[in-house]
């Protein structure tokens, strides 16, 4: 799990290079933790519902794969965009366009852009020794701690490793 986790760090950082990102964290961090100065941040971390799966080989063939499932969260300060009147509509509706782009932008042909999370996974389906699912979840929520109102994505996917023999 460990080398799967810091492999999606290594391709996303490398993919995403161009953009705002300024910390990419292994690890769930929460939000009240995170220094304003390091948002926005992707934290890259198992899911803690239900992180590891082990699949047997039903052939009798004595082999396993593994199945890790794994969540992406992107975080954005929407105070970052404060006017003296307080948070403005159009400054939250800024900071939730900002967490989608990072997540999701797509060129004019409706395929995720390459400095995206989902054009890096979508590049790399196939990792060192994995191979990610197609059913890749996206979801957008918001939390307000520590005087920091943040827009936060989260991508959901699993990962699969090969078969792998059992000793």
């Amino acid at each position: 799990m460990n080398a799967l986790l810091e492999e999606i760090r290594t391709l996303l950082v490398a993919g995403m290079s161009t953009t705002d990102i300024n910390k990419y964290y292994v690890g769930s961090v929460s939000t009240n933790r995170i220094p304003k100065a390091h948002l926005p941040v992707i934290c890259i971390y198992p899911d803690p519902g239900n992180s590891t799966v082990l699949v047997s080989d039903q052939l009798g063939l004595q082999r396993d794969k593994w199945q890790y499932n794994i969540n992406i969260d992107v975080m954005v300060n929407v105070f970052e965009k404060v006017s003296s009147g307080g948070v403005e509509a159009d400054f939250i509706l800024d900071a939730q366009k900002a967490v989608r782009t990072f997540i999701e932008d797509r060129d004019v042909n409706g395929v995720p852009k390459a400095t995206s999370v989902l054009g890096v996974l979508r590049r790399n389906i196939k990792g060192t020794n994995y191979l990610f699912n197609n059913n890749i979840v996206v979801s957008y929520n918001e939390s307000n701690e520590d005087n920091k109102l943040m827009m936060i994505g989260q991508v959901q996917l699993s990962a699969f490793t090969q078969l792998t023999n059992r000793s």
